[in-house]
């Protein structure tokens, strides 16, 4: 496996980025990170990005079949900064968990949307399959 290869894994992770970040989540690329860099990200999160990614799926599904569930909501909300926490390049601007924010609220909202809500499960569901293989990928290179 050539790094050219994963490489072009990446360009198209990239492409889908902007598709990919929650609200209120802060890109920290600005077009400026190689596919190198991407990469290395990946080689030192292991699979945590992917699990992380299956598990923002789980709760945007959970959310959008129960949107009016505190339950479902916090499901979201924890997955959601887990995900960025194993998301390439960015960062949360939301409070840390168990800190009261006003902007969460907004955050949930953003997902209320069926329009976005069907990007973001499109753009998520492509993240992973993407991902799945660049992994692989990686694995089958060390």
């Amino acid at each position: 496996m050539e790094l050219a290869d994963s490489g072009e894994l990446v360009k198209r992770i990239v492409k889908m980025r902007q598709a990919l970040l929650p609200p209120y989540c802060r890109d920290e690329d600005d077009s400026q990170r190689t596919p190198e860099q991407y990469i290395e990200f990946y080689r030192a999160h292991g699979r945590e990005p992917l699990a992380a990614t299956r598990g923002f799926l789980d709760a945007l599904s959970k959310f959008e079949s129960h949107r009016a569930s505190t339950e479902a909501i916090a499901l979201l909300l924890d997955a959601r900064r887990r995900f960025i926490a194993h998301f390439p390049f960015c960062r949360d601007e939301l409070t840390p968990h168990g800190e009261a924010d006003p902007y969460e609220a907004l955050a949930v909202r953003g997902y209320t949307d069926a329009t976005t809500m069907f990007w973001t499960v499109w753009a998520c569901n492509e993240y992973e399959q993407l991902l799945t293989e660049l992994l692989s990928r990686l694995d089958a290179s060390t």
